[in-house]
């Protein structure tokens, strides 16, 4: 999927939460910040899709590649991790600082045959 489409199909995921009855009035009085809500959304693609652990955190059990922060003691790494959940990584809980979702595996001519 471009990822233009992307952006355009979570932005539309988001509204439809918004406009559901649950959150409609709130969203009809200005109460919701929908322009804060897309400006993220297309920051976080612009971004090569790091996702910010104060925006989102992956789904409970999600293994993911994690950036963590270590300066200034020593340099700052990314490497695979996995969200056990409630704020609490495998490793290194409080050095995560964005994550994003695993790329999809190498596959070598041979696998292909």
């Amino acid at each position: 999927m471009q990822k233009l489409e992307m952006i355009i199909k979570e932005i539309d995921e988001k509204m439809d939460i918004f406009r559901s009855e649950k959150h409609s009035l709130a969203y009809m009085a200005g109460g919701c910040d929908v322009e804060g809500m897309i400006k993220g959304i297309i920051k976080r693609h612009m971004n090569g899709e790091w996702v910010p652990v104060k925006e989102k955190l992956p789904d409970n059990g999600e293994r993911v590649l994690c950036y963590f922060e270590f300066e200034p003691y020593s340099p700052n790494i990314i490497c695979e991790n996995r969200y056990i959940g409630s704020g609490i990584w495998e490793s290194e809980s409080d050095k995560v600082v964005a994550w994003r979702p695993l790329p999809e595996p190498y596959k070598s001519e041979r696998s292909e045959a």
